[in-house]
């Protein structure tokens, strides 16, 4: 049974470019003929004609165009091949480029990003920061490799999207608030007090906004502070209380004249998600990096 061979496309591609067989040969360093049989034995075995033969050379037909293309990126691929196998043999080394939430930064990135430097250290993770809707809006235009949101926004079909791991929402307290002596709280129960509000547009923001309009009422903000530190700092001030996954406060409780109480409410235990491009393979760095999330997240699941 006959099947092309590499030889045999890149003479292809070669009388494609050249339009001309005796031209392809001279820069093949290859007889004529051969090149003609290689092209009779392409034809025969795909049952098409893939040029129309002219006094001056060739023309390919609408399946030569066809089959250019594929071989292109046939080759392309076996390329990228060549090059992931070199960065096995050779050490990878690279760059990945994740965007994330700050409560994804805060709670479990950080520790996931060290743990791959240890067994990767020619590869450089490269974080930033921005809202999950922004995230998304990264991911698919190129400027992020992999994205991790925290919100329930919508995805384009473009993007893929893996579960990653759940955190839980927390009213956050002065120890001595009236409220502090829930073990939990409905969300409707902290609309009755001022807020610290951290970010106007950020995810939980909108969430928390949305949470409220459904009761019929409205949030009512003390402060407005751009980061989770400084709301922290308000409320154990006594200048508001606020809310915030579990995790970027339940490890300052101790040290600080605040307290968390659990949100009853279902929305308040959040999916977080981690997103990528489909139609796009990740380099070998991002796919390792992404394999470490995925691993973690599963470990977190069972733990």
């Amino acid at each position: 049974m006959y099947d092309p061979d590499l030889q045999t496309f890149r003479l292809f591609l070669t009388v494609h470019d050249l339009g001309n067989i005796t031209r392809a040969a001279e820069r093949s360093n290859i007889a004529v003929s051969a090149v003609t049989k290689r092209l009779q034995d392409l034809e025969a075995h795909y049952h098409v004609r893939l040029f129309d033969r002219q006094p001056r050379g060739v023309r390919p037909t609408a399946a030569g165009d066809a089959l250019a293309h594929d071989i292109r990126d046939l080759l392309a691929r076996l390329d990228r091949l060549k090059g992931t196998m070199s960065e096995f043999a050779e050490g990878i080394r690279g760059h990945v480029r994740v965007h994330a939430s700050a409560s994804n930064i805060l709670e479990n990135l950080a520790e996931a990003i060290a743990e791959f430097a240890r067994t990767n250290p020619l590869i450089r993770i490269e974080v930033h920061e921005a809202m999950s809707w922004s995230i998304v809006r990264d991911v698919l235009d190129g400027r992020a490799d992999i994205g991790l949101i925290s919100a329930s926004i919508e995805i384009p079909p473009s993007l893929t999207v893996h579960a990653y791991r759940t955190d839980q929402l927390v009213a956050v307290l002065p120890r001595n608030h009236l409220l502090a002596q829930f073990k939990t709280l409905e969300f409707d129960q902290l609309l009755d007090y001022e807020h610290v509000g951290i970010g106007a547009n950020s995810a939980l923001t909108v969430q928390l906004e949305e949470a409220a309009a459904m009761a019929n009422r409205s949030i009512r903000y003390s402060y407005r502070v751009v980061s989770c530190e400084v709301a922290r700092t308000m409320v154990g001030a006594g200048l508001g209380i606020t809310v915030l996954p579990n995790e970027m406060v339940s490890p300052y409780e101790e040290a600080s004249s605040i307290c968390g109480i659990p949100l009853s409410d279902p929305w308040a235990r959040r999916e977080l998600r981690i997103c990528v491009r489909e139609d796009i393979p990740l380099t070998v760095p991002a796919s390792l990096f992404l394999s470490l999330l995925q691993q973690r997240a599963k470990h977190l699941g069972k733990s």
